[in-house]
């Protein structure tokens, strides 16, 4: 969910028979407590939030449906949560005094999501390069833009990440005045 807000998992699992099957759930192999299948068949799990999003390569989910001819398995299917925590506006303006000459790191506040994020770093005249060893560089996954020898004219420049995943864009701003 890009909110960051818990969200409903859904899953089907056709089934139809005479007699009428009973529907299993499985995740990771463990049977998923049958409160959470509804009398469709169908898995509803409520409020699932970034913690569910234990895994880069999804969480295997299937059902069996049984009665009694037998049981019969589904197909696996891998779930990914995805989420972009914590940011309230699209947009935050921050001011900070800095003199010339003196090497500055400016912090892109961003909340944890999944996938993980890209920043990118932009001032008035567009995109800032990630260049290694360069005098303005991305550190720790661009979290921090750090600009060593900073000049007047970096000074009165306005700085904003900008923070992208699969499911949300935003921007902040930092005016450097």
């Amino acid at each position: 969910d890009a909110s960051g807000q818990p969200t409903t998992l859904t899953i089907s699992c056709g089934t139809s028979g005479d007699p009428t099957p009973t529907v299993t759930w499985f995740r990771s192999g463990e049977e998923v407590d049958s409160s959470f299948v509804l009398e469709s068949g169908t898995l509803s799990i409520p409020n699932i939030t970034e913690g569910e999003s234990a895994s880069r390569d999804g969480i295997p989910y299937y059902c069996t449906a049984t009665n009694t001819l037998g049981t019969i398995r589904s197909k696996t299917v891998q779930v990914f949560y995805a989420f972009f925590d914590g940011i309230a506006a699209p947009s935050v303006s921050v001011s900070v005094n800095v003199t010339a000459g003196l090497d500055v790191a400016l912090l892109c506040d961003i909340p944890s999501a999944s996938p993980p994020p890209v920043i990118e770093w932009w001032d008035d005249n567009g995109l800032i390069p990630d260049v290694p060893d360069m005098d303005v560089r991305y550190v720790n996954g661009g979290r921090y833009l750090v600009i060593r020898e900073l000049t007047a004219e970096q000074i009165s420049r306005t700085y904003r990440c900008r923070v992208t995943n699969a499911f949300v864009h935003t921007t902040v701003n930092s005016n450097g005045s």
